[in-house]
């Protein structure tokens, strides 16, 4: 189950919280001279696996266990790294040593993780990710994207002569705390740009159609969207703030599925997102950050 001198990193979370993870993990692991091995949960909020959106040219050992498996399956003298303690207050991680890594200096996680053969790690994007930008933009350069998702970015960019000169924004709506901030925020910079220059073109990643579909309704000549087959979804009916059953023992306050073909697909967009000069994106999405931490890598 768990290799020898290994990371093995849990991935969980929403696209943009789950690559913060990974890719700090394939960092730390390098750094650490461990061997890095991925677990993904694929609970509600990301049924994608690593391997549906990256390339098996990785060549990573691969699981999906839910953390409560993942606990019983490890040795109980392997340590879990967690930044925060949902997991143990729903008693999906349980008797074993666990160390909160949030607030820890690389060098003081560095370390912790030396004392240890084999440990399991959970991170978020702002646990040290988004304190980090320059290691996110190599891990980027070294993970191979999957070759479909590539092939469907470049294709996109292609027919609709995306480049720097194209303007970016992006939406977060759906569960979002700040949606509402956000999409009025995002139509103000539009309008600017199209009062500014009636021929612009600006390329709009959002995560609801209705949005895509308004904004195409009300400026045809200059708005762009990649229209998905897969939007995020609800899990139950309700508002998107249903508190929900997230597993492992966990309830959340959010109310979203994200399936595999809605994860490749929003994974598209921020890659198309990226090739765009970026014009407006929410400074508390993790999602478009990762959009400007890819502007800085070759695809």
């Amino acid at each position: 189950m768990v290799l020898k001198n290994s990371l093995n990193v849990i991935l969980e979370g929403k696209v943009g919280n789950s690559f913060g993870c990974l890719f700090y993990a394939y960092y730390i692991a390098k750094k650490a001279n461990k061997k890095l091995a991925i677990n993904s949960v694929n609970n509600l909020n990301n049924l994608a696996s690593f391997y549906d959106l990256f390339s098996k040219k990785n060549n990573f050992d691969h699981s999906e266990y839910s953390v409560t498996e993942l606990n019983n399956k490890v040795s109980k003298e392997v340590p879990f790294f967690l930044h925060k303690g949902h997991y143990v207050e729903s008693g999906a991680v349980k008797d074993r040593e666990v160390i909160f890594h949030r607030g820890m200096s690389e060098d003081e996680l560095l370390n912790n993780i030396s004392k240890y053969d084999n440990l399991c790690y959970l991170d978020d994007a702002s646990a040290h990710a988004m304190r980090n930008p320059d290691i996110m933009i190599e891990s980027a350069k070294e993970l191979i994207i999957e070759e479909n998702i590539l092939k469907a970015v470049k294709d996109f960019c292609n027919k609709n002569n995306i480049d720097k000169n194209t303007k970016g924004v992006h939406i977060r709506a759906t569960d979002w705390p700040w949606k509402q901030d956000c999409i009025d925020s995002a139509y103000r910079v539009i309008g600017d740009l199209i009062n500014k220059d009636n021929k612009v073109k600006i390329f709009v990643c959002c995560d609801e159609k209705y949005i895509e579909d308004d904004l195409v309704e009300k400026a045809p000549n200059n708005i762009i969207v990649n229209t998905k087959n897969s939007y995020v979804k609800k899990a139950v009916e309700g508002s998107w703030r249903e508190t929900v059953d997230a597993g492992d023992g966990r309830k959340q306050d959010y109310n979203t599925l994200i399936d595999v073909e809605s994860a490749r697909e929003a994974f598209i967009d921020l890659l198309i997102l990226s090739r765009t000069d970026i014009k407006y994106r929410h400074e508390h999405s993790s999602f478009s950050w990762f959009s400007e931490i890819y502007s800085n890598v070759e695809l």
